[in-house]
């Protein structure tokens, strides 16, 4: 679980990788509903979202799934922390915060960080959802976009098999 977990916030850093009232992305996976102005961007190796499709140095929503981990309910946020450091570059995290949650009616791990990217003020936002598999929503807010994420989850189906 935890190597799945590098590769996805190592994906973040790279792409730097959700739509205003509402539509509807569908994937074979899961259905979430994002701003209009929300579009899926064309990534290697996971589901990336961004305003206007563009997620160079703009808040972004990356979506990954993974075999289970029957772990699930061991992780802390210190884990999850080890994990966005080592694996992001970011050295410096603060307010880490772990909430226990239910996304589409499982188990999820709500888990927050402040950080800084280039010098500004950022924050990692990350859903982890204990399903048939590990689904793991992410998003790197760089502008006030954690309220908009958090209604997004919400609406989140999850197709499991």
């Amino acid at each position: 679980m935890k190597r799945y977990l590098i590769l996805l916030l190592a994906l973040i850093c790279l792409t730097g990788c959700a739509a205003k009232d509402g539509t509807t992305h569908e994937h074979p996976r899961f259905s979430i509903t994002l701003p209009d102005d929300w579009d899926r961007v064309d990534t290697d190796g996971a589901v990336c979202f961004a305003p206007n499709g563009r997620p160079e140095k703009s808040d972004n929503i990356v979506f990954y799934v993974t075999e289970k981990n029957y772990y699930f309910s061991d992780f802390t946020r210190e884990d999850y922390a080890t994990q966005v450091k080592r694996n992001t570059g970011c050295t410096t995290l603060t307010n880490a915060e772990l909430t226990h949650t239910r996304v589409d009616g499982w188990r999820a791990h709500r888990v927050t960080f402040d950080t800084k990217l280039s010098g500004k003020a950022a924050s990692i936002v990350l859903y982890a959802v204990d399903a048939d598999m590990t689904y793991f929503f992410i998003l790197l807010d760089l502008g006030g976009q954690t309220e908009m994420f958090d209604a997004a989850m919400r609406t989140v189906k999850l197709f499991t098999q």
